[in-house]
């Protein structure tokens, strides 16, 4: 761990191994960036340059408070260069979904915001392109502007 940095993550390696008992995911695709349906499932796709681990939250229902199911991506499968993606067989169009970041949490510098090293892999990110119905997966045609139907 680098000097001036604190570590609130969890080891890959320990959440990796925790979901091999979930049904399998695989690698899927870094684009499109959000969560596009597909025929048998949903690609995720969000972008972070710094994270040293991704979670994907999948929720039950907008009132919970703890997710259903937690996917770990790793980063040799699900990371292209600064995409980090997962294809979840199954999932269908309505998903409330999650992301936690994990990486560096700089404390020492405070809010740099230059260097944007806030990691805090205890909150739940939510993606506002996805309003007005936030955490959603939506189907391709749902995702599409006025201007691209």
């Amino acid at each position: 761990m680098e000097e001036g940095f604190a570590s609130n993550s969890v080891s890959a390696t320990d959440l990796i191994d925790a979901a091999t008992s979930e049904s399998k995911v695989r690698c899927g695709s870094s684009s499109p960036l959000g969560a596009t349906m597909q025929p048998s499932g949903v690609n995720f796709s969000v972008f972070s340059k710094n994270a040293t681990l991704m979670e994907l939250l999948l929720f039950d229902s907008v009132d919970d408070t703890a997710p259903a199911r937690v996917i770990p991506l790793d980063p040799r499968a699900h990371r292209t260069y600064h995409y980090w993606h997962v294809f979840v067989p199954g999932t269908k169009p309505g998903q409330i979904y999650g992301y936690k970041a994990h990486g560096p949490f700089d404390l020492e510098r405070g809010l740099d915001l230059e260097r944007g090293l806030r990691f805090d892999s205890k909150k739940v990110l939510i993606t506002l392109t996805d309003m007005p119905s936030p955490f959603r997966a939506r189907t391709s045609a749902q995702a599409r502007t006025p201007r691209q139907r």
